[in-house]
């Protein structure tokens, strides 16, 4: 008796087989065609933007001053000059370029009675347009490569606004760095 059970399960195993196979047939098979081709094109380059500067020079209103033994009053304006090297390629490329001035600090409130501001022109081309105010921030749309552009960081006491709490206070100028910042030009995501 186990000899026909055996039988019939071998049966059973082989129809199953057969069918599975014929289905297979009929339906397609594990063997297809197919086909690729490349979508064209070159090769892409990723862009830069990078900056480095010359030494700067520090003047008040009435001339070059040396920033170490120079005592600053109200009605005082200080102006850091220097041409700062900008390697901007991309695109789509837009950028900021600012004076950070957060770890510009003083114990008394000589820091918050300071304004700052920052501005830029094309070296050698005034009336370039790659470079704008926005803000307290300038805006920069390169035209492609390196430029050079006289940045201008410009620290104010205002005389009709200081206060007593600014006298023998102390600004540390090594805290002010410039940074260019990529930002999201309108087409982008």
């Amino acid at each position: 008796m186990q000899r026909a059970t055996m039988k019939k399960q071998t049966k059973g195993a082989v129809a199953a087989g057969g069918a599975a196979v014929l289905l297979l047939g009929g339906l397609g098979s594990l063997a297809y065609w197919n086909d690729s081709t490349a979508i064209g094109g070159s090769t892409i380059s990723s862009g830069q933007l990078s900056m480095n500067k010359d030494t700067g020079t520090w003047t008040d209103q009435n001339g070059a001053i040396n920033p170490t033994s120079f005592k600053f009053v109200p009605g005082d304006t200080l102006t850091y000059t220097t041409t700062v090297n900008i390697n901007a390629t991309g695109d789509n490329l837009k950028a900021k370029l600012y004076a950070d001035t957060t770890a510009f600090t003083s114990s008394g409130s000589l820091a918050s009675e300071t304004t700052k501001t920052i501005s830029a022109k094309k070296s050698g081309d005034a009336s370039a347009t790659d470079i704008t105010q926005s803000g307290t921030s300038l805006a920069i749309s390169p035209t492609g490569g390196a430029s050079a552009y006289t940045v201008v960081v410009t620290l104010k006491l205002p005389f009709a606004s200081a206060t007593n709490e600014s006298q023998t206070d102390t600004l540390n100028l090594n805290n002010i760095s410039l940074h260019l910042d990529q930002v999201q030009a309108p087409n982008q995501s």
